[in-house]
């Protein structure tokens, strides 16, 4: 019995010792990269974290460990698989781990000899549709100093293809390029594009592209409709938006180039939509312009409405102008039949309004403003009429215990639910601190009199355009999107930090610039103001920024940004420059 009694006393003896031993365990864990990831750089940022006392070497160097336990570091790498050895040590213990990371091998010049194409370098690489009289571009890479040329069947033969010098986008020579104007010689049918090159060799290689071309009838124009609310481009990938165009808005398609149709505006406006954003009709669906006729205007304290009798919904872009104050705004596929303008028997901020037709098919109604800033508008086609709001400038007292009183405010944290955002060398998850930031700051807002909506309260999925439509229909007079910044993976984590603010819009422009100052008074760096199309920041009913609070890929940022009375100083200081916004607005 005693024996027993001694044996379970040293079994519970070693098992407390062994659970003691589990939970004072040396921790290390990576957090960027990732085990496996392909990254074509030459120097990779590393970060993770450990016990704050630990020492840690990657690759047998030693790095530091902050007081939050995080490490950064940068490594070389070289092409293909590279180990990057990661060690703790903290008394008798050490923790080991490693990464797998890739490194490609950059494209070369295709080689002379034998000659041969580059398969991944043929254009175009989709189908196309284009129309008589467009351009085709042909483009190959193949091996250099040879002679190339392209065909399409039933169409044209042998059109010779230039080797282009090479530049930044394209360094490698063996890059050919070849061009033809189209005719409707052909139309209704896919063709083949087949490419062929002599090399220096004297070997002659030929390519069927897989894509095809389709040569659209001038005879039967295709008519498309929109099936919600799309972004208009002015390129076929990529490029600068243009506008949005509303649903249900007929349109002239001209082309498909990749996952965009063209689309013509008026015999000299053209732009690009995307191809699933549209519902082709039925042949022989009409396209007529439709009369845009009489302007009335209504208004109540908070907005003017400029009100016009439509036929239907047309393409138009609004231009918003900043000295003097005003906005221009373009109907395609219209026609002006009446310049009467009924004016309101009392004075507003619409000093004057300008009706023509300016080319055919366009329709240009411009409106200057006394107010030099602006604080949104909006377009709605409804039941036969447009309806052009523009809202009218802020009345808020400014002062006492609630100088925001009666204003709103969409605060947005960034990212959610499956989407993590960046994350610090701490492990440290910017969907988290956005919302815990966004959170504090509310509260701030909150105390100044503002009403305050958050696009989010929890951990959830939430796309752009439901964060853009949530702005809108809660009328927001300010947008303000909460996010923590990053870095690149081959720049170096403590070279880059500080706070940063992102515009769009014109009228968005004085409150970034305005609350910039303000980002850094808790001893932040300033990193920049930039003006860039980020979705959020393409709302028009109200001025939007973004803010890019800190760099949470700087091991010292992210302890600030870990610390709750820090982020109540930084809130406190954004509200005082919404409010200094506010007053120079007002002025």
């Amino acid at each position: 019995m005693r024996h027993t009694l001694l044996l379970l006393i040293t079994l519970a003896a070693l098992s407390s010792l062994h659970a003691q031993n589990i939970r004072r365990s040396l921790p290390l864990q990576m957090t960027f990269p990732s085990f496996g990831d392909t990254l074509d750089v030459d120097k990779l940022r590393i970060s993770g974290y450990t016990d704050p006392s630990a020492k840690v070497t990657i690759n047998r160097d030693q790095v530091r460990v902050y007081s939050s336990g995080a490490f950064v570091a940068r490594v070389d790498l070289q092409l293909g698989w590279n180990t990057i050895r990661v060690q703790a040590r903290l008394s008798n213990q050490t923790r080991d781990d490693s990464l797998r990371i890739y490194r490609p091998a950059p494209i070369e010049a295709t080689p002379i000899f034998p000659t041969s194409f580059d398969s991944r370098f043929f254009s175009p690489d989709s189908d196309i549709w284009l129309c008589d009289g467009d351009v085709l571009h042909v483009r190959c890479k193949g091996s250099p100093g040879g002679h190339a040329r392209f065909s399409i069947e039933g169409l044209i033969k042998d059109v010779p293809m230039v080797e282009t010098e090479m530049s930044p986008e394209f360094p490698w020579p063996g890059l050919y390029h070849g061009l033809v104007r189209l005719d409707n010689k052909v139309t209704g049918k896919k063709l083949q594009i087949h490419i062929e090159l002599k090399g220096m060799d004297g070997r002659t290689v030929k390519q069927t592209l897989p894509s095809q071309l389709y040569v659209m009838s001038d005879k039967l124009p295709l008519i498309g409709q929109t099936i919600a609310a799309t972004d208009l481009w002015n390129d076929t990938e990529q490029g600068i938006r243009m506008g949005k165009l509303s649903p249900f808005v007929r349109i002239h398609v001209v082309g498909k180039i990749g996952h965009r149709y063209k689309i013509r505006l008026s015999p000299s406006h053209v732009g690009y939509v995307a191809s699933d954003q549209v519902q082709l009709l039925s042949a022989g669906e009409a396209l007529s312009d439709t009369w845009i006729n009489a302007v009335r205007i209504a208004f109540d304290r908070k907005k003017l409405q400029l009100i016009f009798d439509a036929g239907r919904a047309v393409p138009a872009i609004v231009r918003q102008i900043v000295e003097p104050a005003g906005l221009d705004l373009y109907l395609f596929n219209s026609r002006l039949q009446s310049e009467s303008i009924a004016w309101p028997n009392s004075e507003t901020e619409l000093k004057h309004l300008a009706v023509e037709q300016v080319a055919d098919g366009v329709v240009k109604i411009h409106a200057d403003l006394t107010d030099g800033q602006q604080w949104g508008y909006g377009l709605e086609f409804e039941a036969n009429r447009l309806v052009w709001t523009i809202k009218r400038p802020l009345q808020l007292a400014l002062s006492g215990a609630r100088p925001l009183e009666g204003l709103v405010v969409c605060v947005d944290p960034g990212h959610g639910g499956d989407e993590n955002g960046a994350m610090g060398p701490a492990g440290t998850r910017e969907k988290e601190i956005n919302l815990r930031f966004a959170q504090v700051f509310a509260e701030q807002l909150t105390s100044a009199g503002s009403r305050v909506v958050l696009t989010r309260t929890d951990d959830r999925n939430l796309g752009l355009q439901e964060r853009i439509d949530f702005a809108r229909q809660s009328n927001s007079d300010l947008f303000i999107s909460v996010h923590h910044n990053s870095i690149a993976a081959s720049i170096d984590p403590l070279r880059v930090r500080g706070a940063g603010v992102y515009f769009y819009q014109p009228q968005s422009q004085a409150l970034a610039w305005t609350l910039y100052p303000y980002l850094t008074r808790q001893g932040l760096d300033f990193f920049g103001r930039f003006q860039t199309s980020f979705a959020v920041l393409r709302l028009t009913e109200m001025p939007a920024i973004l803010i890019e609070c800190a760099f949470l890929s700087h091991p010292e940022e992210e302890i600030l940004l870990n610390d709750d009375r820090f982020s109540q100083r930084l809130a406190a200081n954004y509200v005082e420059g919404i409010i200094e916004f506010l007053r120079q607005a007002k002025r």
